[in-house]
């Protein structure tokens, strides 16, 4: 269990933000271009270096030992998520041994192990607000588009930059609620299912068949059954040549990140209407199809 400090983490993460946010002042002021995303993320582990030094000489001043190497390094790392990755999500989205995560409210957090283990996890925010501005925040920089998540859009669909697919509710439950699928097979084939079991070989044989003559496939099951992975393998059986379109609820299969699979390939994600479109819009609310 992390015994990382996260009021300190709160409050050094506010300290980097109002540096950076004075340095990004500073260079519009003086006409110079802004950072690029790299540039800015190094940048800000630069101000956190010196933020946990200045910590660390107030610790010394006032008679109080200072964090050791590994409590620093863990401090930085928390303060470098807080800022540009999932906050407390972090290092359970870069174990590779969670394969899902689902939080009932921010300290009700149960996560699915490789292993086949069920395991009660440490609390991801300090309260339920927090957890949904969490959200919130990934909301607005993932996928194409910001996606509003409050009380008039009490849920949420989003890819995580690791490939993740979260989902989000609130207000229509007790506690807001998130779940975490991750995205173990991105390049991903028939072969590949039929030879751990997955399916059967005939099977296999049958949708890459099916695939092939251009017939029309319909991919159903429960929630983590596996149909988001069975879908990416059925893809993969299209000729690299031919020019792919996927319109997605939101990106999640990924096809598009694999050129020398699909060189010529394309992915749609839905764009929510603003209240006012729906206000106006003389035609009925359409959704994109959902892939998994």
């Amino acid at each position: 269990m992390s015994c990382v400090d996260h009021v300190l983490v709160k409050r050094m993460r506010a300290e980097v933000g109002d540096r950076l946010a004075e340095q990004r002042r500073l260079d519009a002021a003086s006409g110079v271009p802004p950072m690029s995303g790299e540039d800015e993320r190094q940048f800000a582990r630069a101000l956190i270096a010196g933020v946990l030094e200045e910590h660390a000489r107030t610790e010394i001043t006032a008679g109080r030992a200072a964090a050791g190497a590994q409590e620093e390094e863990e401090l930085a790392s928390a303060v470098h998520a807080a800022l540009f990755g999932v906050g407390r999500l972090q290092p359970l989205l870069d174990d590779p041994q969670i394969e899902n995560i689902d939080i009932n409210g921010c300290d009700r957090v149960f996560l699915s192990c490789a292993d086949g283990r069920e395991v009660l996890a440490d609390a991801v925010a300090d309260s339920d607000e927090e957890l949904v501005e969490l959200i919130q925040a990934l909301a607005a920089y993932s996928g194409l588009s910001s996606r509003p998540f409050d009380t008039a859009n009490p849920q949420l669909d989003v890819r995580l930059p690791d490939g993740s697919r979260l989902s989000a509710v609130m207000d229509v439950i007790i506690r807001p609620a998130v779940s975490i699928r991750r995205a173990r097979l991105g390049k991903v084939f028939l072969s590949d299912l039929a030879g751990n079991g997955t399916i059967s070989p005939a099977v296999a044989s049958f949708l890459a068949a099916a695939a092939a003559a251009r017939k029309n496939l319909m991919i159903a099951g429960a929630t983590n059954a596996g149909k988001t992975t069975l879908l990416r393998a059925i893809v993969n059986e299209v000729p690299p040549g031919e020019r792919l379109i996927t319109v997605e609820r939101a990106l999640e299969l990924g096809i598009d990140h694999f050129p020398d699979l699909h060189p010529n390939a394309l992915a749609f994600e839905e764009r929510l209407p603003t209240p006012r479109a729906r206000a106006e819009s003389p035609w009925p609310s359409w959704s994109a199809a959902r892939c998994g």
